[in-house]
């Protein structure tokens, strides 16, 4: 891999890493019943994933995301999900 590759690479990285810190310390200020609430409508979308995977429903979690507003719950509730991490990711940014 060339070198301008590598540094757009790691640019972007260090982009999403800001990005997901700034949204974990405006989260760490709303109500902790907002957070549970967008943690449990996470991980109940995640549930449902594993049992009825398609691209609709995909979509619709990522909406569901963005209207939650709370991207550092979801990006941590579907880590090991590389497809809803990088439809997060062009949803969120």
């Amino acid at each position: 891999m060339n070198s301008v590759v590598t540094e757009e690479i790691e640019g972007e990285a260090d982009f999403l890493k800001q990005k997901l810190e700034n949204a974990k310390q405006f989260e760490s200020k709303l109500p902790l019943n907002c957070r549970c609430e967008a943690r449990e409508k996470a991980e109940r979308a995640r549930e449902r994933l594993m049992v009825i995977d398609t691209i609709e429903l995909r979509e619709q979690i990522t909406d569901t995301a963005q209207e939650s507003g709370m991207l550092s719950i979801w990006w941590e509730v579907f880590a090991a999900d590389v497809d809803m991490r990088q439809r997060l990711r062009l949803a969120f940014f």
